[in-house]
C-alpha cells in the first residue's frame, strides 16, 4: 500500500463515525480530488483482500467506513502495528516485478532479499503473489537453485505481461507513473516516432492503445538487446498492410538495434490490432471476416434474445471495427485484456451469459478463441444497442464525452446517457488528447469523463462507462434531472421459487458439492435430467458465476431442463470458490422455450444480488418458508 493511501485509510478509520466529502479529505491530507478518488479505488481492492470492512461512497451522503465496531478497531490496530510492512510491501512488489522483467540475468532468492533488505521468506511470499498474477497472462515463475528466478512463457506473452504491468501504473498515475521505469527522454522519442507513424498511416488510436503501443515498442527493444526474440512461426505472413519501413529505420538507428523480420511482423500485428477511434476509421480498413462474423453473431443473438439487433444501424459498423482488431489479435496470438471484465460481467450478467453461451455452443471453431475478456467487450456493444433500441427523445444540454478506453466503452456510455437522461445532447465522444480542441470549437455545457482529466476550465463529472445506479444519482444531482425509482419487488423471480427447491442451513465444503446435492434433488422431483448436473459443473469450471454480496448463480445446458425452476441454497457456513466467498446460491434451471422471460428474470436476480440488506435477510432465514416470505 502506498504511504499516502495508508494515511487516507487511517484518517477515515480514526473518524469512523464521520462522513467525509471528497473536498474535506482533499483539504485534510493536502491531496487533489483526483488523487483522493484514485486512492479510494485502491483501498477498495486492499480492503477486499485484508478486511471485512468497506469504504462506502454515496452521493449527498459522503464517504465513510462500514463494518462492526470490533472489525474497525481490529483494522486500525493492524495498520498501526504493521505500518512499515504495509507501506513497503506494495513498493517492493512493484520494484520486484520490474526486476523480473528487466534485469539482464536472473537473481536468486538470496540476492533479491539482500537487495530489498528483507527476509527471504518475504520475497518468496511476494513471488508467489506475482506468479498468480502472471498466470493470467500465460506466464509463470520458476525458481532454480543455482540459476535464480526465471520467467517462463512464450516471448510474446512475456512482453504482454510487462506492458500490462506498466499500463496498470499508467491508468492509476498517468505518464508520470511510467517514468520510474522508462526514461522520459526515451518515452518522448518513441512517442514522437509513433505519432509520425500514425499520421503517415492515417490511423487514430484510443489513448490507451496509443500508450500501449509505445510501451510495446520500448520493451521489444529491451528484449532484443538481451537476445530474446519472438518466434518466427507465430506471425504468418511477411506482407504488411501498413508501411512501417520508415518507423523501423528510426527505431534501429536511434536505439542501435536490428529488428529481424519476425520482430517487424510482431510490431505490425500489434498496430493493426490496436483499438482505434470510431469517428476516424475508414470502411476500407475492415476485412470480410469481420462483417461475416458480425452478421452471424447479431442474427443468432437476435433470435436468442428476441431483440432486433440486426436493425440497429449504429451497432453494425463500430462492432465490425472492433471485431476486426480482435480477429487480428487472435490471428497473431496476441492476448486480449479487459480491465473492466469483472464489473461488466457482474452488472450485465444476462447479456454476458448469452454471448458466452452463443460463442461456446455455436461459433465456428476459430471463433471459439474469444475469451471472457473479449466477451465482456462484446457485452458493452450489445448493451449499448439495447439502450439505443429503447431510447427516449428530448435533449437540450450539450455534453462532450472524454473516454480513454476505446469505442465500445464510449458508445455504451453515450447510449445509456441518451436513454436515461433525455435532457442531454451528446455533441461528441472523443479521446482526452482531442478534448481541448473540441471544447474550443463546440459550444459545450459540461464534460463527462471516464477518468479524472488533467485540467479543464469548464464543469465536468467523472463516470464509468457502465454507469451504475450510484453514478446515475450523481449525474441526476449534477444536471438537476429526473430520478429513476428503484424497483424493490421481484414478481417474476418469485414464480420460479418453491418450498421443495429451497434449501437452508446446507453444510458443504465447496459449492460444487452443493450443486451435486441440489441437482440430484431436482432430478428426483422431475425438474431436470440426470445430465444437467454435469453441464452445470462444466460451465462453472469455464466461467465463475459468483456475483456481488457472496451470491452464486450457477446454471447448465437448458436442453436438459424438463420443468423450469430456481433452487435457493443457503450455506450454514460460507464456503470458498475461486478465491471468493459464497453464502447463497441461486441454481437456475430454465427451459429454452422461456427465453423471452430470461432477460427480465436475470435483471430481477441481479437486483437481488446488489441488495445487501435483502441478501442479509436471506442469509438469516431459519427455514425455507421464512426465506420465501421475503420475496
Amino acid at each position: 500500500m502506498d504511504e499516502k493511501v495508508y494515511h487516507l485509510l487511517l484518517l477515515i478509520l480514526e473518524h469512523s463515525h464521520r462522513r467525509f466529502s471528497i473536498q474535506e479529505l482533499s483539504d485534510e491530507l493536502n491531496f487533489s480530488d483526483k488523487t483522493i478518488r484514485n486512492y479510494l479505488k485502491q483501498l477498495d481492492v486492499w480492503l477486499s483482500q485484508h478486511s471485512s470492512c468497506q469504504i462506502i461512497r454515496k452521493p449527498n451522503q459522503g464517504i465513510w467506513i462500514e463494518g462492526t465496531k470490533e472489525d474497525i478497531e481490529r483494522l486500525k490496530k493492524y495498520l498501526k502495528q504493521n505500518r512499515y510492512f504495509i507501506i513497503e510491501q506494495e513498493k517492493r512488489k512493484t520494484e520486484l516485478m520490474n526486476i523480473l522483467f528487466t534485469e539482464p540475468n536472473p537473481l536468486s532468492i538470496k540476492e533479491l532479499s539482500q537487495r530489498f533488505f528483507c527476509h527471504s521468506d518475504i520475497i518468496k511470499k511476494e513471488l508467489e503473489m506475482i506468479h498468480e498474477e502472471l498466470k493470467r497472462q500465460q506466464v509463470s515463475l520458476t525458481i532454480r537453485q543455482k540459476e535464480g528466478v526465471h520467467l517462463v512463457g512464450e516471448e510474446s506473452c512475456i512482453r504482454n505481461a510487462y506492458v500490462h504491468f506498466l499500463l496498470h501504473l499508467w491508468r492509476s498515475g498517468g505518464n508520470q507513473a511510467l517514468f520510474s521505469f522508462i526514461e522520459r527522454q526515451t518515452y518522448d522519442l518513441l512517442s514522437f516516432y509513433t505519432r509520425q507513424l500514425l499520421s503517415s498511416c492515417d490511423l487514430h488510436l484510443t489513448d490507451e492503445a496509443y500508450v500501449k503501443f509505445v510501451l510495446c515498442v520500448f520493451f521489444t527493444i529491451q528484449r532484443i538487446k538481451k537476445k530474446h526474440f519472438v518466434s518466427g512461426h507465430t506471425f504468418s505472413s511477411d506482407s504488411f498492410e501498413l508501411d512501417m519501413s520508415s518507423f523501423f529505420s528510426q527505431i534501429e538507428r536511434s536505439f542501435a538495434c536490428h529488428l529481424p523480420l519476425p520482430e517487424k511482423q510482431y510490431l505490425h500485428s500489434l498496430l493493426v490490432s490496436s483499438r482505434q477511434l470510431l469517428s476516424e476509421q475508414k470502411s476500407s480498413f475492415l476485412s470480410t471476416d469481420s462483417y461475416e462474423f458480425v452478421k452471424w453473431f447479431l442474427t443468432r443473438l437476435s433470435e436468442r434474445l428476441s431483440v432486433p439487433f440486426t436493425e440497429d444501424k449504429e451497432l453494425i459498423e463500430p462492432l465490425s471495427y472492433h471485431v476486426h482488431t480482435t480477429l487480428e489479435r487472435i490471428k497473431h496470438h496476441l492476448p486480449i485484456h479487459n480491465p473492466m471484465k469483472e464489473k461488466i460481467r457482474t452488472q450485465y450478467y444476462p447479456t454476458f451469459l448469452q454471448i458466452y453461451s452463443l460463442l461456446e455452443e455455436e461459433a465456428p471453431e476459430r471463433l471459439k478463441q474469444f475469451k471472457e475478456d473479449e466477451v465482456a467487450y462484446l457485452t458493452l456493444y450489445i448493451e449499448s444497442s439495447l439502450e439505443r433500441l429503447q431510447q427516449m427523445d428530448g435533449k437540450n444540454k450539450r455534453v462532450v464525452i472524454a473516454c480513454s478506453m476505446g469505442m465500445s466503452a464510449s458508445m455504451l456510455l453515450k447510449t445509456k446517457l441518451e436513454r436515461k437522461f433525455h435532457s442531454l445532447h451528446i455533441v461528441k465522444s472523443v479521446s482526452f488528447s482531442q478534448l481541448k480542441s473540441v471544447i474550443e470549437k463546440e459550444e459545450v455545457d459540461f464534460v463527462i469523463c471516464t477518468n479524472e482529466p488533467e485540467q479543464l476550465d469548464i464543469p465536468y463529472i467523472v463516470l464509468s462507462p457502465v454507469l451504475d445506479k450510484e453514478e446515475e444519482q450523481r449525474l441526476l444531482n449534477f444536471i438537476a434531472s429526473l430520478d429513476e425509482k428503484r424497483k424493490t419487488a421481484y414478481p417474476l423471480l418469485k414464480q420460479y421459487l418453491s418450498l421443495e427447491t429451497t434449501f437452508t442451513q446446507v453444510s458443504c465444503s465447496n459449492p460444487i458439492d452443493a450443486i451435486r446435492m441440489v441437482c440430484d434433488s431436482l432430478s428426483s422431483l422431475g425438474y431436470i435430467t440426470n445430465h444437467y448436473k454435469d453441464s452445470v459443473i462444466q460451465r462453472e469450471s469455464l466461467s465463475s458465476t459468483i456475483m456481488e454480496n457472496e451470491v452464486m448463480i450457477p446454471h447448465g445446458n437448458d436442453k436438459e431442463v424438463l420443468r423450469s425452476t430456481i433452487a435457493i441454497v443457503q450455506f450454514k457456513k460460507p464456503v470458498t470458490w475461486n478465491q471468493k466467498t459464497v453464502s447463497l446460491m441461486f441454481l437456475l434451471a430454465l427451459k429454452p422455450s422461456e427465453v423471452s422471460h430470461q432477460r427480465a428474470l436475470f435483471h430481477e436476480l441481479l437486483s437481488v444480488c446488489e441488495d445487501k440488506s435483502f441478501i442479509q435477510e436471506l442469509k438469516n432465514a431459519v427455514n425455507p418458508s421464512e426465506m420465501l416470505q421475503f420475496f
